[in-house]
């Protein structure tokens, strides 16, 4: 028994109104609408005055065009206005996200991953960019790949799910990338899971949403039983092979 893996199930309907009770009653709804109509006035602003013509985009256009050996909407691009696109984009996502309206959080997270690619991109030195493109390829097609890759990672270590990679398989059509993005996908995963919960298991812990107990306790459901039994007593528990004299 003491090598069987502890499994916490203990939820039953009393606990589950007790916890539905501590819920939190959030902001008003007026202050909800407030918010909201500041934050599209902001967004209007930027969309217009932004200084990039990528904010003007819309997200699937946005991922396109980052997807791109030559985006049409980044013309001279910079990491200062990689940036600031990517600062606007995290803020948006991050408001939307914890605002009580239906919003995505995959496309998002592939245009944040996108962008950093890119920024990844501009920062290699240029003698490591003559020894990458050793082979004859344009550094563009090169920017575009780790564009890719970047936005694959980024959006898997969100949301934790790797039915994304997949999609991006089926999407980009490109049989050259099936490995690096399933290794980058792994990695992700591994990476992102030593860090904390994936965004929608963090969002039912902060909002304390009756769920199944184990989204909460995941590391705590696998431990063994000798890993939280008192030390006392375990001088009375029978080995895994027990004789009969010791039973």
């Amino acid at each position: 028994i003491c090598h069987t893996p502890l499994l916490v199930h203990k939820w039953n309907e009393a606990e589950a109104t007790r916890c539905s009770s501590c819920l939190p009653s959030g902001p008003s709804t007026w202050i909800d609408m407030l918010l909201l109509s500041l934050f599209g006035c902001a967004s209007a602003v930027i969309k217009l005055h932004g200084g990039s013509d990528l904010l003007r985009l819309t997200h699937q256009e946005m991922l396109d065009d980052l997807f791109k050996t030559d985006p049409v909407h980044l013309a001279q691009p910079s990491i200062l206005m990689l940036l600031w696109i990517f600062v606007v984009q995290l803020l948006q996502t991050n408001f939307i996200t914890v605002m009580p309206l239906p919003s995505g959080i995959v496309m998002p997270s592939l245009i944040l991953g996108s962008l950093l690619g890119r920024m990844v991109a501009m920062c290699i030195p240029l003698q490591a960019r003559m020894m990458i493109t050793v082979g004859g390829e344009d550094w563009s097609e090169v920017e575009a790949i780790l564009s890719i890759v970047c936005a694959c990672t980024f959006s898997v270590g969100v949301c934790r799910a790797y039915s994304i990679v997949v999609i991006l398989f089926e999407i980009l059509g490109m049989p050259k990338l099936v490995v690096p993005l399933t290794a980058a996908t792994v990695v992700a995963i591994f990476a992102a899971g030593r860090i904390g919960p994936s965004i929608y298991d963090t969002i039912l812990i902060m909002k304390k949403i009756p769920a199944m107990p184990t989204i909460a306790a995941t590391d705590q459901s696998l431990q063994l039983v000798k890993t939280v039994l008192d030390s006392r007593y375990l001088q009375l528990a029978l080995p895994r092979y027990a004789t009969d004299a010791e039973l």
